[in-house]
């Protein structure tokens, strides 16, 4: 079941996926429980019922502190307070702190991105810098994909807040363009 409600997931199927994953999560000495109770937060997340998702996370980091999945249930229980439009300023710091914690996990990245993002859309410009500085100060990420997301993150914050700095901002618009001229941002 559990493969059956990750692939319903992969194709977009989520009533079905969470049809699935509900009977895997409903087996409490289930071996599969921590990755289930992942894709299923996911699915409900989908489905817009991200409080159910937090919910579920909340029960599934307890009882999996030991498993090797623990940061993928901690990452996601932040995705799915970032899809709490009111909850979203929350996840700025624990964008972040996933990252401080893990930062060696495959996911860092995304988190440092995901702390960018959420700290602009609720308009705390000074955080949205420094995680952007941080994803641009680590060299292991300057191939990543999101590279030229968190430029224009970057870029974007420089020029908001009380100080916003237009040097700033421009060398970092200038970077996506020299950089990454065929992206969307450069144009």
């Amino acid at each position: 079941l559990l493969a059956a409600g990750k692939c319903r997931f992969e194709v977009g199927e989520f009533v079905q996926a969470r049809i699935a994953l509900a009977a895997v999560t409903a087996i409490p000495k289930a071996a599969e429980l921590a990755e289930a109770s992942y894709w299923l937060a996911r699915t409900l997340v989908e489905l817009k019922q991200a409080p159910q998702a937090v919910a579920l996370l909340d029960a599934a980091v307890k009882a999996h502190a030991a498993s090797p999945l623990l940061p993928q249930l901690v990452y996601a229980r932040v995705e799915a307070l970032y899809a709490i439009e009111d909850r979203r300023a929350e996840t700025v710091a624990q964008f972040s702190g996933f990252a401080a914690k893990y930062p060696k996990h495959t996911l860092a990245a995304n988190a440092v991105y995901m702390a960018s993002l959420a700290a602009l859309q609720v308009r705390q410009y000074d955080a949205a810098r420094t995680a952007a500085g941080v994803f641009l100060a680590n060299q292991a990420w300057q191939k990543h994909a999101l590279l030229p997301e968190v430029l224009n993150i970057g870029g974007q914050s420089w020029l908001r807040g009380e100080k916003p700095d237009l040097v700033k901002s421009e060398a970092l618009f200038r970077r996506i363009q020299s950089e990454f001229s065929k992206h969307v941002h450069a144009k």
